[in-house]
């Protein structure tokens, strides 16, 4: 018989016992768990549950209430198609405190009436009462509607209170124009900056001004210069131009103010205004004397830019020729060289072609000719390039215009390379 060790002689109670908790503790405390976990489940399923039945409370109440604001915005829509003052005029906010403040706005919406009615006998007008958005703000309703006039589709805003009888059309709430946006060029060239309201007008701006940066680009040194802001703003009495505040912000009115195009977002005005402040910025660093050459080169620079940035034909003949048969080059070259009194055959120069054989476009040219000699309205509708008896070279330039149909007017080449008139 040997020694038995204590470990050795150990009961198999005192085994069990340094083997952990015996099967039933384990199985109640593991029923506790899931009793626990149950509950916090349950917890957050009916938070859950009220959270989406208040979700959807609110939704319901939205629904109800964007309802009613369609129907109030229907009932103005049907006034004025029916051409009913009374009815459009009732649906109008009532200031109870200040029977100025309802004279005021009522009289407005009075000469809003007005403006419909005679807009409807002088063009096509279609009221479609067709609602485009709504958003609610607490009490505060905005609504974009569509109207269709000689059949291009136009959108208004117009702004609504909810009162205890319903909604009412107020006066516009500009601090109510939505989320502010931008929109930033690829190239750091410029930014659009807007309200929701004018998304789709800042959308369709950063889409195309890159064109006509590009373009200003080949011609000036943009580089190292700062990006252009376009703050599209929603103000009426908003003159478009540079900001007093900041040199490199150009502000502009919202068309929304009064009525926008709808398939052609940027377009008309507000294009024209764009392209022409843009241009002029870099343009109006050019010192010219007035009635020279050099005006009119400068301005027909200046005449192809706005034209590059606004899609508008501006009648940009020559420059636009000289791009196209001698390279964007040739028209930088031209610009860095143009002094107060730079002359018109600075071109054989820069192209380094003469001028009686040089590949330019000479309609707007000879136009400025004869405008600088007094005549007005007329338009040099082509121009053909010939030779005189005497063997000099001549522009004979066909010229429409009111009072004087259609004539013939030839320029000839003088030995200072200029273009005259023939005797």
């Amino acid at each position: 018989m040997g020694i038995k060790l204590d470990w050795q002689t150990s009961s198999g109670k005192d085994r069990q016992t340094s083997s952990g908790e015996d099967p039933a503790s384990r199985a109640k405390r593991r029923s506790a768990q899931r009793r626990f976990v149950l509950f916090i489940i349950g917890i957050a399923l009916a938070g859950i549950g009220i959270v989406g039945a208040a979700l959807l409370r609110l939704r319901e109440v939205d629904t109800t209430l964007q309802a009613g604001l369609r129907v109030s915005v229907e009932n103005e829509v049907t006034a004025l198609r029916l051409g009913d003052r009374a009815a459009f005029l009732d649906a109008q906010w009532r200031s109870e405190g200040d029977p100025d403040v309802t004279a005021g706005w009522v009289s407005v919406q009075q000469n809003a009436f007005d403006s419909y009615q005679t807009l409807k006998l002088q063009q096509d007008v279609t009221l479609t009462g067709r609602v485009l958005d709504v958003t609610l703000d607490g009490q505060n309703g905005r609504v974009h509607i569509e109207e269709i006039i000689d059949g291009v589709p136009y959108g208004v805003i117009w702004f609504y209170w909810r009162f205890d009888e319903g909604w009412r059309h107020v006066p516009p709430a500009y601090g109510f124009w939505g989320d502010a946006g931008m929109f930033e060029d690829a190239g750091e060239r410029f930014a659009v900056v807007y309200r929701s309201v004018d998304a789709p007008i800042a959308a369709a701006m950063a889409t195309e001004l890159p064109r006509g940066f590009d373009a200003l680009c080949a011609l000036f040194a943009c580089g190292g210069l700062p990006a252009i802001t376009v703050e599209i703003v929603p103000d009426p009495d908003l003159t478009p131009g540079w900001s007093a505040d900041d040199p490199w912000r150009v502000r502009l009115p919202s068309p929304y103010v009064t009525r926008a195009r709808l398939d052609i977002p940027f377009e008309g005005a507000l294009r024209s205004d764009l392209a022409g402040l843009i241009t002029r910025r870099w343009t109006d660093a050019i010192t010219v004397d007035p009635g020279t050459d050099a005006a009119y080169l400068r301005g027909a620079v200046e005449a192809y830019l706005i034209e590059e940035f606004s899609g508008v034909d501006t009648g940009s003949h020559l420059i636009t020729s000289l791009i196209e048969n001698y390279g964007t080059l040739a028209a930088a070259r031209l610009i860095d060289s143009l002094t107060p009194d730079t002359r018109i055959g600075v071109l054989g120069g820069i192209a380094s072609e003469p001028l009686d054989v040089i590949r330019l476009d000479w309609r707007d040219y000879l136009g400025y000719l004869l405008r600088r000699e007094g005549a007005s309205g007329i338009e040099v509708t082509s121009v053909i390039r010939e030779s005189t008896a005497e063997g000099r070279t001549a522009l004979r330039a066909i010229v429409t215009g009111q009072g004087i149909g259609t004539t013939e007017i030839v320029f000839v080449l003088t030995e200072e390379n200029q273009w005259r008139r023939a005797e």
